[in-house]
């Protein structure tokens, strides 16, 4: 596999999302995305200056904060 070919695999395995997709997806204001990202517990990746954030860990970060009650656990599948 040539390194190219590498490179085209990586991107084709994880999706970033801009600061903008993060605070669309949330319904929360610039700034509330911005303070996400500069907590420990956000995933980030700094690429110069630009703010990206992996798609599938943003995703799990967003699982482990949704609090479900006991009551409704027995109705979502896993």
């Amino acid at each position: 596999m040539t390194k190219s070919t590498n490179v085209k695999k990586l991107e084709m395995e994880e999706t970033y999302l801009t600061i903008t997709e993060v605070m669309q997806y949330l319904k929360i204001s610039r700034s509330g995305a911005y303070a996400l990202a500069r907590r420990k517990d956000f995933p980030v990746c700094l690429i110069g200056g630009s703010i990206r954030v992996p798609e599938s860990l943003f995703l799990a970060w967003v699982r482990k904060q949704t609090y479900v009650p006991a009551n409704l656990s027995e109705y979502i599948s896993a």
